[in-house]
């Protein structure tokens, strides 16, 4: 018994160097990705804050407005950050319940979970020491778009479909 395989290999490295390339284009993804995070860390915040139950506190909207993005390629790594500057951002992404902490991450880390839909712990103008997560799920949408987005492209200059 013998099996003969014969393979193309001329086109076989035409499409590793086709998917070699795929690493050179990821800037479009990191501006694409930081856009989306940002997009989405901005409907974290209208959720767990600016669409919820006024409390005592002034809403002025800084929080909102604070909400940024940036990206980098360095050395073969897309670097996204999601980020607010407001000196209150963080205390609002984690609220202040010690008992909250590590929630967010199990929600968003979810098997089937699907990774653009927001995340609420029921944060409100009233019970506003809750966590408001918008940073976080919006940094975890960003990574998954990001890993899905270069799978397809690797996949394409291999000459296969997603």
């Amino acid at each position: 018994m013998s099996i003969k395989i014969k393979t193309n290999a001329r086109e076989l490295e035409k499409r590793l160097r086709a998917a070699r390339r795929v690493s050179t284009q990821m800037k479009r993804t990191g501006a694409q990705a930081a856009r989306r995070a940002e997009v989405h860390a901005r409907m974290g915040a209208d959720l767990n804050i600016y669409d919820t139950t006024p409390g005592s506190y002034e809403r002025t909207g800084r929080l909102r407005r604070g909400i940024d993005s940036s990206w980098s390629v360095q050395g073969g790594v897309l670097t996204v950050t999601v980020f607010n500057d407001v000196k209150y951002a963080k205390s609002v992404e984690k609220g202040r319940s010690a008992s909250a902490a590590g929630a967010v991450q199990q929600i968003i880390t979810q098997p089937g979970r699907n990774p653009a839909a927001q995340v609420t712990l029921g944060r409100s103008g009233e019970f506003y020491f809750i966590p408001g997560p918008m940073l976080e799920p919006a940094a975890y949408y960003a990574s998954i778009y990001i890993t899905e987005e270069f799978k397809r492209r690797v996949l394409a200059a291999l000459g296969g479909t997603a």
